[in-house]
């Protein structure tokens, strides 16, 4: 087994856990992606790690183009589903590529960005016209309502601090689009036993 620092833990290569994922994904894909429109198929995968969009998509699809984007290197020499895994950020991605993507993932990116609206901006850009943006990112300790205040925020699995920075309800993912000239089109706060959202971006 391949060691690559916070990608070689359990949750990331466990083959149960591995399958579930790839589950999951292939769902979203099936769900979102409009793979029956386009002849060639193009996914950038933001902030990729393992890339699990990627794998699940060249699964269903494997004529598709996978491009991965990451800050790390810890995962560029590993996941051979990617076609093209590019080293840097966003921003210095879009300088470098003239491509237009038909689908972009963000799977628990958003909630790590400095600037969240500035990045959706900037993959706006390269988003086509009939493309979509699919968003999961932590939403809320499970039940919670603002009358319980901050206490179970505490015990959240997902309150990861100070790596995770914002943490989106539907109205705020709406606004954050809406800046950026995008729409939110689709949310499902159900995963993970309602502790997590699933949400689709497309141009305004």
């Amino acid at each position: 087994m391949y060691s690559i620092g916070q990608f070689d833990s359990a949750e990331y290569v466990d083959p149960e856990r591995v399958d579930s994922m790839m589950e999951y994904y292939s769902g979203c894909i099936n769900r979102h992606f409009k793979l029956c429109q386009f002849d060639q198929f193009r996914l950038l995968e933001v902030g990729a790690g393992m890339a699990w969009v990627s794998k699940a998509l060249k699964s269903i699809k494997p004529e598709s183009l996978t491009q991965g984007q990451d800050i790390s290197p810890e995962c560029v020499d590993v996941c051979a589903w990617v076609d093209d895994y590019f080293r840097g950020t966003v921003e210095e991605f879009s300088r470098q590529s003239q491509a237009r993507f038909q689908a972009i993932s963000l799977t628990h990116v958003i909630e790590h960005l400095p600037d969240p609206v500035g990045t959706l901006k900037v993959l706006a850009t390269m988003l086509d016209r009939d493309g979509v943006m699919l968003v999961t990112a932590p939403w809320r300790p499970k039940g919670w309502s603002p009358d319980q205040g901050l206490e179970p925020w505490l015990n959240y699995s997902y309150l990861h601090v100070p790596a995770h920075i914002t943490y989106f309800s539907e109205t705020s993912l709406q606004m954050a689009a809406r800046q950026a000239g995008l729409s939110l089109v689709f949310w499902d706060a159900s995963m993970d036993d309602h502790q997590a959202f699933e949400a689709v971006l497309s141009p305004a």
